[in-house]
């Protein structure tokens, strides 16, 4: 299996579980747990997917993604105390399927032919489109909209993979710098309470709380 489809099913499985796990919170029923699940982790995919012509989209060719997800609903319903205890590990492995998303939907971008700015959008997308999907349907503030170091990372590590393509990195330790650059922005943004400017609370900056 390519290594790279190998993180970005891990990724798809992390976030999944993120999906089954608000479900379960917002007392949803198994279908709608499975429903979350889904759309949490292949949700930026899929739009992805349609934005530049692949059709059907890989989650209606590929049963792995199902599949995956009806694992992360058994995780969700039988042990969803110590998965949201594990904080700081689920934290590390949601930043790792962020920045493995980014890179994927950038390479399939730069792979099109596409300009570097819808590259690094379409990087984004892939990686945050899941998770605003899944806050919305659990009646949740999307995190990217929380003023959190997050949709930023993405943004950041788009066009570092850009940036040092076009300067001639092989396509390997870029895409592992990209995940990377990704990993740590979101670990550390996590672990000092880095915040966006938040005009509405009169920050004129940076913030760390």
């Amino acid at each position: 299996m390519d290594w790279l489809l190998f993180l970005d099913l891990v990724g798809t499985f992390v976030f999944a579980v993120s999906g089954a796990v608000a479900a379960r919170q917002q007392h949803m029923d198994l279908m709608g747990m499975f429903v979350l699940a889904v759309v949490t982790g292949v949700g930026g995919g899929t739009l992805r997917a349609l934005f530049v012509g692949d059709v059907p989209p890989p989650v209606f060719v590929d049963p792995r993604s199902f599949l995956i997800a009806l694992v992360a609903v058994g995780v969700a319903w039988f042990a969803e105390n110590r998965w949201t205890r594990n904080h700081r590990v689920v934290m590390f492995a949601d930043a790792v399927g962020l920045g493995t998303f980014v890179a994927a939907g950038t390479l399939v971008s730069l792979d099109l032919g596409l300009p570097w700015w819808s590259c690094v959008a379409l990087g984004t997308i892939s990686a945050t489109f899941g998770g605003l999907i899944r806050d919305l349907l659990s009646a949740r503030v999307p995190l990217i909209f929380r003023g959190r170091v997050y949709a930023s990372a993405c943004v950041v590590g788009g066009l570092q993979l850009v940036a040092l393509g076009a300067l001639g990195v092989a396509r390997a330790p870029n895409t592992l710098a990209c995940i990377g650059v990704v990993t740590a922005l979101r670990v550390l943004a996590e672990r000092y309470d880095w915040h966006l400017p938040n005009p509405g609370q009169g920050s004129g900056g940076f913030t760390s709380r």
